[in-house]
């Protein structure tokens, strides 16, 4: 008996060993800038979304939980609802008092890693031309990780370059950690050429002879 109760215990601690250790390799991962672009551009998928119909607040929130914290989806919510005759509604603007702002995606937008949490930010300078005019020299959004999930905590505005260590695309990261392997990836392709041309010559003179 007392074997079995070994073995049960065994497993037990075992299994919770094994949870811990999901747990906290789920939370330690880093997350890739598209996989963050990703969960701005759902964000923006469900603001427009939701100018379709009429939701109470709670569906509202409900649906942008997967990509926000649940405090900021409130907040979110608040922000862009409108009281309809059939409950509340997101109006389509081009200048919506909150909202992931309009990212290029590209080389211009940059992230930045600091004390655990993920800055996605734009240099746009100030602007007070168009519909959206802006004090700020930089458009921010922050995200958090939230049990293994990456989530949208903050949306704003800052005159200073956001802080923190700088998320490179991949590609480029990849020839930042190994240089060497892309450098002599390029010298040994460079000679093929030249001796395709070189054969090539070769062959036609022969062809016409």
């Amino acid at each position: 008996m007392k074997n079995v109760w070994f073995s049960l215990i065994s497993m037990l601690l075992a299994a919770m060993a094994f949870f811990h250790h999901s747990d906290a390799a789920q939370a330690s991962e880093k997350p890739t800038r598209e996989s963050l672009f990703e969960t701005l551009e759902s964000i923006s998928a469900v603001h427009e979304r939701l100018t379709e119909k009429e939701r109470t607040k709670k569906d509202m929130i409900s649906l942008l939980e997967p990509y926000m914290e649940h405090d900021f989806a409130a907040r979110y919510v608040d922000a862009n609802a409108f009281k309809d005759e059939k409950g509340w509604i997101f109006y389509g603007t081009d200048a919506p008092e909150l909202a992931i702002p309009f990212f290029s995606y590209d080389e211009k937008t940059k992230v930045a890693e600091a004390d655990g949490h993920y800055t996605v930010y734009e240099f746009i300078g100030h602007q007070n031309g168009g519909p959206v005019s802006y004090d700020n020299d930089y458009l921010t959004v922050t995200i958090k990780n939230k049990e293994g999930s990456f989530k949208v905590a903050n949306i704003g505005q800052t005159d200073t370059r956001p802080s923190g260590n700088e998320i490179l695309p991949e590609k480029a990261s990849e020839e930042k950690q190994n240089p060497e392997f892309f450098e002599s990836g390029r010298s040994e392709k460079e000679p093929a050429f030249p001796l395709f041309v070189i054969d090539f010559n070769w062959s036609l003179a022969g062809f016409l002879q």
